[in-house]
């Protein structure tokens, strides 16, 4: 099981290796994969990640993944929560670091969503 909020550390000062994954149709869990990093990265670390995910494209690319009809459920609702999430970081950055700050993850990832 892959929580999303799960805490990580890992310092990804680029998203290339993860948006090649994300492009990925052909292999669904290689995609699953990577537009899940994405959003536990988002997720986790607004402050850090929302900027890197528009500033590397990754936004543009989420939305072709999302109006794509090859990815399963799952794979578009987490693109689409990345998505919504760096919208609400661009227009009240404090609001959602403060969200993603009163998160305490639980070891077993109880109360998590799991995909």
């Amino acid at each position: 099981r892959w929580y999303i909020r799960t805490s990580r550390n890992i310092n990804y000062r680029s998203f290339e290796p993860i948006m090649l994954l994300v492009t990925n149709f052909e292999t669904p869990q290689a995609q699953h994969w990577a537009v899940w990093a994405l959003c536990n990265l988002t997720t986790m670390y607004p402050a850090k990640y929302c900027p890197l995910v528009e500033k590397e494209r990754g936004l543009i690319v989420l939305r072709e993944v999302v109006q794509d009809s090859r990815p399963y459920e799952t794979i578009h609702l987490l693109a689409h929560k990345v998505i919504e999430l760096c919208r609400r970081y661009k227009e009240s950055p404090e609001e959602v670091e403060e969200a993603a700050k009163k998160y305490h993850p639980n070891p077993d990832g109880a109360g998590d969503v799991a995909v």
